[in-house]
C-alpha cells in the first residue's frame, strides 16, 4: 500500500489560509479606523470633562447649573470674593491640549504662560494684560500668533 501526496491540495490549503489572513487584517484595520473616528473623540470628551471636574478644588471653581458660566472663588485682602465668568463646553476640546503664552516683546522670546482652564474663553486683549500678542501652541508644537486685536479661542 503506498501513500501519494497531492501537491495541488497543499497549495490550496495555504492559499485559503493566506486569503483568510488578508481578510482578518483588512477587518482589523477597518475596525481600528472606526474606533479612532467614533469612539476616541467620545472618550476624550468625557475624559476631559472628568478631569476638569476633579482636578480643580471645588472651593475655587464651580460650574453653574446652566453650564454656560462658572464662578471663581478667591480671597482678596482677607475677604472672600467671587467672580462670574463665561464658560463654553464647545471650547473644552479645542483648548484641552494647548498652551497660550503672552509675548512681552516683538520677537516672542520673552513670554508669560497665560493658559486658562479649558472652556473658559480669553476675555482680555494682549495689550490689556501688558503684552503685545498671544502665542498659541497646540499639542503638535505648532505655533499660532494671535494679532493684537484678537483673542485666543474667542467664542464669537
Amino acid at each position: 500500500m503506498s501513500l501519494t501526496y497531492d501537491h495541488g491540495a497543499s497549495w490550496s490549503i495555504w492559499g485559503g489560509l493566506s486569503a483568510s489572513l488578508v481578510c482578518i487584517t483588512a477587518i482589523g484595520y477597518y475596525c481600528r479606523l472606526r474606533i479612532k473616528k467614533i469612539i476616541k473623540p467620545y472618550v476624550m470628551e468625557h475624559l476631559i470633562e472628568y478631569l476638569q471636574e476633579n482636578q480643580t478644588p471645588s472651593h475655587n471653581y464651580q460650574l453653574n447649573r446652566s453650564k454656560s458660566s462658572a464662578t471663581l472663588h478667591f480671597v482678596h485682602n482677607g475677604k472672600e470674593c467671587k467672580i462670574h465668568i463665561p464658560y463654553s463646553k464647545k471650547l473644552v476640546r479645542q483648548m484641552a491640549a494647548t498652551k497660550v503664552w503672552l509675548s512681552l516683546d516683538e520677537d516672542g522670546s520673552e513670554r508669560i504662560d497665560v493658559t486658562q482652564k479649558p472652556g473658559i474663553p480669553y476675555l482680555l486683549l494682549a495689550e490689556d494684560m501688558g503684552g503685545l500678542y498671544y502665542i498659541v501652541i497646540d499639542k503638535d508644537g505648532n505655533e499660532t500668533i494671535i494679532d493684537r486685536d484678537g483673542l485666543p479661542f474667542a467664542t464669537k
